[in-house]
């Protein structure tokens, strides 16, 4: 394979994304199985409060 010159585009049959391209893609791929892992824990930690509101006080009687 010939060196190019400065301004000519190689050919864009030969030119893929390579091998650290399939690496980042790898790396990305398990940090975010195990961020969804660690924040689907974290949720079921969460008490979230009742939509419906409950009246604490006693109705006076009169």
């Amino acid at each position: 394979m010939t060196p190019l010159a400065e301004g000519e585009l190689p050919d864009p049959n030969t030119v893929g994304p390579g091998m650290g391209a399939l690496v980042v893609f790898i790396f990305l791929l398990v940090a975010g199985f195990f961020l969804m892992r660690s924040m689907r824990k974290q949720l079921k930690r969460v008490d979230f409060p009742d939509d419906k509101p409950q009246d604490t006080e006693k109705p006076a009687s009169n």
